[in-house]
């Protein structure tokens, strides 16, 4: 294991135990799966693991070109390349081809000829992509903040796009960590993940657990993130088969304590990465600590 991922562990274990934690991971999913049901038709261009890091890959290689060739961008090579990390499911050319199709009907993705290679089709993510990539950074932050300990207060910090170009390359530094946007997903979650809408699914089914809400049904789950019902069941059968949710004998899911287990650590995790990757933890400079000089006490003389 990297040292990096391994300090991560260490850090995320350390959030766990915080006496907020509760608090933050109840805000964090909450917040996630509003978010999710507020992209509409977007939910299908990350839809799956793979989809999502299509799109994560694009606004790496979109913020990350720092030299002065604006052909060095995201282009469709580049991606083929770059989406397919050790352990990550295959993303092929039909895949990349299926993503880029569904994000530019949607609006968040434009297409731009190279500028010295005029075959070079270069990728940009639109300000509607960007706006609801900080809002969802936003929103994790806010989570964050709720917990007790001074490394989850970030005083100054970037914002807009500042924020979604900076976790973007910051979080590909931490290549193979365990997280939920910033990192990839692991155990339970990850194989949900795979499957389309299986994370948003697995969230919406935890959130309503924890804050002990009625657990949506898989009709209703499959309305809010543009899911068929029948995908969300079989999102659900695979959650079942991996003893993280059980149903009682009508079909109802009676029993949901794994996934919101499986969920709080993965949020831990992704916690340490905001706080690796957003800020420093500390970035007030403590104030010195004057100690002053020693003086000896005089003391009256005494006549002999």
């Amino acid at each position: 294991m990297p040292k990096s991922t391994d300090s991560l562990d260490r850090f995320a274990r350390a959030i766990a135990v915080d006496r907020n934690f509760d608090a933050a991971a109840a805000s964090y999913l909450e917040a996630f799966v509003t978010w999710r049901r507020g992209l509409g038709g977007f939910n299908k261009v990350v839809a799956s693991g793979a989809r999502r890091r299509i799109m994560k890959t694009i606004l790496r290689l979109h913020f990350g070109n720092s030299t002065d060739n604006p052909d060095d961008g995201a282009t469709f090579e580049r991606l083929l390349g770059q989406s397919n990390p050790n352990g990550c499911e295959n993303c092929g050319p039909r895949v990349l081809r299926t993503v880029i199709s569904l994000a530019q009907r949607s609006g968040h993705l434009a297409v731009q000829q190279g500028w010295y290679d005029r075959r070079l089709k270069i990728l940009h993510p639109t300000d509607k992509w960007i706006e609801q990539e900080a809002d969802r950074h936003e929103v994790a932050l806010s989570s964050l903040a709720l917990l007790s300990h001074d490394r989850s207060r970030f005083s100054m910090r970037p914002r807009g796009a500042a924020l979604v170009g900076r976790l973007s390359i910051a979080g590909a530094r931490y290549d193979g960590a365990v997280g939920v946007e910033l990192g990839e997903p692991d155990g339970v979650i990850q194989a949900l993940a795979a499957l389309d809408g299986g994370l948003a699914t697995a969230f919406a089914v935890a959130d309503a657990w924890i804050r002990g809400k009625r657990i949506p049904s898989h009709k209703e789950i499959g309305a809010s993130f543009r899911l068929s019902a029948s995908q969300a069941r079989k999102i659900l059968r695979l959650a079942a088969d991996h003893s993280a949710i059980g149903f009682d004998r009508e079909g109802k899911i009676c029993d949901a304590s794994g996934l919101a287990a499986a969920s709080r650590r993965l949020v831990a995790q992704e916690f340490a990465l905001y706080a690796r990757c957003a800020t420093p933890f500390e970035t007030s400079t403590p104030e010195p600590i004057v100690v002053p000089a020693f003086i000896p006490e005089r003391r009256p003389e005494h006549a002999h």
